[in-house]
């Protein structure tokens, strides 16, 4: 737990102004070159050829690499993934075991059809089933468990802190990584008649894109879209 906290002291002591950017733990990876179509060509097709999406930013993130927990944009700009696919890329992005293991499946049969069955899904119905609830093999080799315990709990427990401080920070809720906190308009407090006013999206839309400026990304969630 020490270790994790010397990790997040760069970052806390910045919960208190506006004026400073907290800066991201630094890393050694250096993303490869972007060769892809250019920013601006890509949201004209974006516009006149691909299906119509909910853009999560001001100006729509093009992503280029991922490592780990990092994510690169066409610039090279570094981001720390909060958001992570959900939870489907929990072992990190580009993960050497499951791309070694992607390369060698693609070598003997890529994809066919859901109406087809195939030995592979069956293989991995049975390993997962025999390590339920126990551990699968990637999660156990990088104690991810035992990581989400230790990070998530320190991230609890800062972000809980945090409501002492932030009035619009209301519940915060979770188990491990998979966590919550929920926005409200603290100068609407209307908590003594059981109601909780959601921060209002024009606000929400501002923090998420400060985020995006200094390198943080996360998901946006709830039935009013303030979690």
């Amino acid at each position: 737990m020490k270790n994790i906290r010397n990790k997040f002291k760069g970052i806390s002591k910045h919960y208190t102004t506006s004026r400073l950017s907290p800066k991201l733990p630094p890393t050694d990876f250096i993303p490869l070159p972007y060769k892809g179509v250019s920013y601006e060509k890509a949201q004209s097709m974006q516009l006149e050829n691909v299906f119509p999406q909910v853009q999560m930013y001001e100006e729509p993130l093009l992503l280029h690499e991922g490592k780990m927990q990092w994510l690169f944009d066409h610039k090279g700009k570094r981001y720390l993934d909060m958001f992570g696919g959900i939870a489907t890329v929990s072992v990190g992005h580009c993960h050497p075991r499951i791309t070694e293991a992607i390369a060698e499946q693609s070598g003997i049969l890529g994809h066919v059809s859901g109406a087809y069955e195939h030995p592979k899904m069956y293989e991995y119905v049975e390993a997962l089933v025999s390590k339920m609830p126990g551990d699968l093999k990637v999660i156990e080799e990088e104690g991810l468990q035992q990581n989400c315990l230790d990070v998530g709990t320190y991230f609890l427990e800062k972000l809980r802190g945090m409501r002492r401080e932030w009035k619009i920070i209301g519940d915060v809720r979770g188990k491990g990584l998979m966590i919550g906190v929920e926005l409200i308009d603290g100068d609407q407090d209307d908590s003594d008649k059981g109601i909780i006013n959601p921060l209002n999206c024009r606000a929400i839309s501002r923090i998420k894109n400060d985020c995006l400026k200094m390198g943080l990304l996360f998901g946006i969630g709830g039935v009013r879209s303030n979690v």
